[in-house]
């Protein structure tokens, strides 16, 4: 296992990492050293204060990112209605649902169609998940449903909705690529 000490975070697969694995998605160019997490600077050097932008370029000033926003409504049709694919390499994610309580936020996989993210089954205001590569954070805030990642995404990710037919929901979504 490997220990963050900044962040509490435990990096645990049950047997010792290899030096240079990853420990935390918040940071990804942190790795282990020895069973700690390691500050590491996009330039992967111990302690080397260089940050990648929010497009990821290591020390860059973000002039070439670009930010992607999409305003969709769109009305239930069945199970799984598809409102929109996050790409392959996005990062900063945010996806707001403003719809209210009569539709729920579905998150999935492209490559295996596995939701990962199932808004009716989460039963507290904030949760965590895991998927491509993407640690993603669910919150309610009033009426919203707010889910961020900071990415990059390792694949594609479909953001769905379900509910009752001929409902209409309401997304904004933004994510930053180069």
């Amino acid at each position: 296992s490997c220990f963050n000490r900044f962040t509490k975070e435990y990096f645990n697969t049950g047997e010792n990492v290899i030096d240079g694995t990853p420990c935390s998605y918040d940071h990804p160019s942190n790795i282990c050293v020895q069973g700690q997490c390691i500050q590491v600077g996009c330039d992967r050097i111990l302690d080397s204060p260089l940050q990648e932008d929010q497009c990821g370029i290591c020390a860059g000033d973000g002039t070439k990112c670009s930010v992607q926003v999409r305003k969709i409504r769109k009305r239930i049709n069945k199970d799984f209605t598809k409102i929109f694919a996050l790409p392959r390499g996005a990062r900063h994610i945010e996806v707001e649902e403003k719809s209210g309580n009569n539709v729920t936020l579905l998150m999935k996989e492209r490559k295996t169609s596995m939701i990962f993210l199932d808004g009716a089954s989460i039963r507290s205001s904030h949760y965590a998940t895991i998927s491509e590569g993407t640690k993603f954070l669910y919150q309610e805030k009033g009426s919203s449903k707010i889910v961020t990642g900071r990415g990059p995404l390792q694949g594609a990710v479909v953001v769905g909705l379900k509910g009752t037919s001929q409902q209409e929901g309401d997304f904004v979504i933004k994510y930053i690529t180069k």
